[in-house]
């Protein structure tokens, strides 16, 4: 057995996906969050690493009306060590992001970010080294891939994103070779769970797989759902998001063999405050002066609900609804699609204001566009829609009647239109999507072959004249999604 003295403890503290929630409304804010980050700090100065694994700034109507700077304030005052890209750190363009990173005091990795001719982005560290209770540790910082499916085409122009199993053994070599004596992953990479057995799959878990005898310990990103696992003893972690959990993992270095000899994870659900910790005064003092700043702009109440309406992902919303009735009622379209995941949060109850209407939609990409489809095409889109792999396509206008089998899939029955008359697969219809979808976002192919002409209307903006004319809210859902093995969705 080890000498104590020969035994050192790294504590590594993350979270994914924070989304710029620094109010709490619908997370914990990030006075409590920086309360426990502090907390680990105080516990164990020497050899604490706080890291953040991508999607920090877009989400909230406080981040992004200051572009960012109030979430870099926080890290900087809670001293992250580093952080990766993620998907949304793209949608203000790389112009902007470096822009917002130029007052933050730890470095911005992606080792998988490359320029259109094959070079790595300069502007990406590869990795961190960074010493911690005398031990040299390496961070080693990965985009997924499915940004190239979820992000703006213009915003990405000039660059692409690199399988992160293609480049890691170099890069693992590489860090290995500078003195690492630990290496962590902090991936913006996915870890999914199948719905049908419980096995794990994604980007970071096939990393790890692959690389484990480089590897002490990973981080997780980019899906919203928290796990914790371990792989041929590799810890990984993926938090929930919005600064409502973090990510916690030990290891125990032993200095006489050189190597980890022990670790633990665990996912801490900061909204039940577990160790009764008081939020952070500096921090919420930080908070309250921005909030300062922007009362007024968009503190109008416009409406008012009697009813909360939340965010599910996995099925029509009634605030989805309410979005796709309006660009369908605005356009004189025959049928609307809105993705799901750019809707992150809901509203209700009680007053709602302009700053909720932002923060329900706080994305880019919410111009409308207009275009003609065939109604084959637009079976393939609903087609795609019922994989659920990026949550259910919000719509107005159809009526699709589909039936579910034991394996979790869904067999389309029959497409409706608004007048009840069926789809028919060589007619055409007018369709009003976000520029997003128009993209091709989120991987619906089908969407970036239509030519689109937009109406040059912001969806936020309509929307809340339609909360403004009706005065009094109700959550009436229109249930297009009619499973006939089970009820509607």
């Amino acid at each position: 057995m080890a000498d104590r003295e020969e035994l050192l403890t790294i504590d590594i503290v993350a979270l994914s996906d924070f989304l710029g929630e620094l109010e709490g409304d619908t997370g914990t804010g990030a006075a409590l969050l920086a309360a426990y980050m502090n907390d680990f700090k105080q516990r164990n100065p020497a050899g604490t690493l706080i890291l953040d694994a991508g999607d920090a700034f877009q989400g909230s109507l406080l981040s992004t009306a200051f572009r960012g700077r109030p979430v870099i304030e926080l890290m900087n005052a809670i001293g992250y060590d580093a952080m990766t890209v993620g998907n949304h750190e793209w949608d203000w363009g790389v112009e902007e992001l470096l822009e917002v990173m130029k007052p933050a005091r730890f470095p911005l990795l992606g080792a998988n970010i490359c320029l259109s001719s094959g070079e790595r982005a300069p502007w990406a560290a590869p990795y961190h080294l960074i010493e911690r209770s005398g031990l040299r540790i390496g961070i080693v910082g990965f985009t997924t891939i499915e940004t190239l499916q979820v992000t703006l085409k213009s915003k990405l122009k000039g660059y692409t994103i690199c399988e992160a199993r293609d480049i890691a053994d170099e890069i693992f070599r590489e860090v290995k070779n500078k003195g690492a004596d630990i290496i962590v992953v902090l991936g913006h990479l996915p870890i999914y769970c199948s719905p049908i057995t419980p096995d794990y799959y994604g980007e970071l878990v096939e990393l790890v797989r692959e690389f484990h005898p480089y590897i002490d310990a990973a981080i997780g990103g980019h899906h919203l759902s928290p796990c914790r696992l371990n792989i041929e003893g590799v810890p990984l972690v993926q938090t929930a998001p919005k600064g409502t959990m973090l990510g916690h993992i030990r290891l125990v270095y032993d200095k006489s063999v050189n190597q980890v000899i022990q670790c633990e994870s665990e996912l801490i659900d900061l909204s039940s405050n577990p160790k009764g910790l008081e939020p952070d005064k500096i921090i919420d003092g930080l908070v309250r002066d921005y909030q300062t700043q922007l009362s007024g702009r968009y503190s109008e109440v416009i409406a008012r609900t009697a009813e909360h309406w939340p965010v599910a992902y996995e099925r029509q919303m009634a605030i989805g609804s309410c979005i796709t009735n309006v660009m369908r009622e605005k356009t004189g379209a025959d049928l609307a699609f809105f993705n799901a995941y750019g809707i992150v949060a809901g509203i209700g109850p009680g007053p709602v204001r302009m700053e909720h209407v932002y923060n329900v939609l706080p994305y880019e990409g919410n111009r409308i566009l207009v275009g003609r489809m065939r109604g084959e095409q637009i079976y393939r889109v609903i087609e795609q829609s019922l994989t659920l792999q990026k949550g259910l396509l919000q719509l107005s206008g159809l009526k699709v009647v589909y039936e579910s089998d034991s394996t979790g899939g869904k067999t389309i029955h029959t497409i409706y239109d608004s007048r009840h008359r069926e789809l028919k697969s060589d007619g055409w219809y007018t369709v009003a999507v976000n520029e997003f979808l128009g993209d091709g976002g989120d991987g619906y192919d089908v969407l970036a072959h239509i030519r689109w002409e937009s109406v040059r209307a912001d969806i936020r903006e309509l929307l809340a004249a339609d909360f403004r004319g009706k005065g009094s809210l109700e959550p009436g859902l229109d249930h297009p999604y009619i499973d006939r093995s089970q009820s509607w969705m």
